[in-house]
């Protein structure tokens, strides 16, 4: 009996696995598609926050980059080559 329960959670816990890889591709897939207007809808859905933009003005970007630890830094950029590719 143990063993068939471990299999049932495992099923589960594959099944929950494939559910949430696929709204993540599909979350990705709408922003590559519609761009700042997915961020702003998914921010209002999930955030439930209104936002006008989502763009950062460079001198923002760069006072916050300098206030990061390098560690965050690569685990962003890190983030960032294996969502492009």
């Amino acid at each position: 009996m143990g063993l068939d329960l471990i299999k049932q959670a495992h099923k589960k816990a594959a099944g929950r696995d494939e559910e949430l890889t696929r709204t993540a591709r599909e979350i990705i897939n709408n922003v590559r598609a519609r761009g700042e207007k997915a961020l702003l809808d998914y921010t209002e859905q999930f955030d439930k926050a209104r936002l006008g933009t989502v763009r950062v003005d460079r001198e923002t970007v760069l006072e916050a980059y300098d206030k990061t630890p390098a560690q965050t830094v690569e685990a962003l950029k890190y983030a960032h080559r294996r969502i492009k590719n």
